[in-house]
């Protein structure tokens, strides 16, 4: 289980609510952090991290040797070519 699930799972558990009021909870927190960001642009930054991560989370640490493309580009690859 991936630590994005657990603490989804683990907010819901707490506070019994379902996955979208979790997701809108976290998504208000980080807003805190970020102040001058819309719901779009949040979304799009999140959708690009989660891109990237699913690109790299099969790949132990230990046999990337250097990365040489933007996140941009990565972020817009499709599911497919990930």
């Amino acid at each position: 289980m991936t630590k994005k699930y657990f603490c989804i799972n683990y907010v819901k558990s707490m506070n019994k609510i379902n996955d979208q009021s979790v997701r809108t909870l976290v998504y208000s927190k980080i807003k805190l952090f970020l102040f001058d960001i819309t719901d779009v642009n949040l979304h799009k930054i999140i959708s690009r991290v989660k891109k990237v991560y699913v690109l790299f989370k099969g790949i132990e640490m230990d046999k990337i040797q250097a990365v040489i493309y933007s996140v941009s580009a990565i972020s817009s690859l499709t599911e497919i070519q990930i």
